[in-house]
């Protein structure tokens, strides 16, 4: 298991969740879209429309952290130019 490194004391699945809270996103987006359109949708629209930023900052989360190549290389490559393979040859 991996040791978290801000050296919180956590139990066995709590320091899971810590380190791979990311796999849950996917799943909390499907969730919580369901939740708003059965309860909050049919009720009250602009209070709606406030709440399903956070199924949208799910999948974001997810594209950041699980998509292969994602939001971490990117900025690696990119934005502090650093690379696994050298630029000149």
């Amino acid at each position: 298991m991996e040791e978290c490194p801000c050296q919180c004391r956590f139990s066995a699945g709590t320091a899971w969740l810590h380190t791979h809270w990311q796999y849950g996103t996917p799943f909390l987006a499907v969730d919580t879209i369901f939740f708003l359109l059965l309860f909050v949708y049919p009720e009250d629209t602009p209070i709606f429309r406030i709440w399903i930023c956070l199924p949208v900052y799910f999948a974001h989360q997810c594209e950041e952290y699980l998509w292969p190549g994602g939001f971490m290389a990117f900025i690696a490559a990119y934005t502090l130019h650093r690379s696994r393979t050298p630029c000149h040859e």
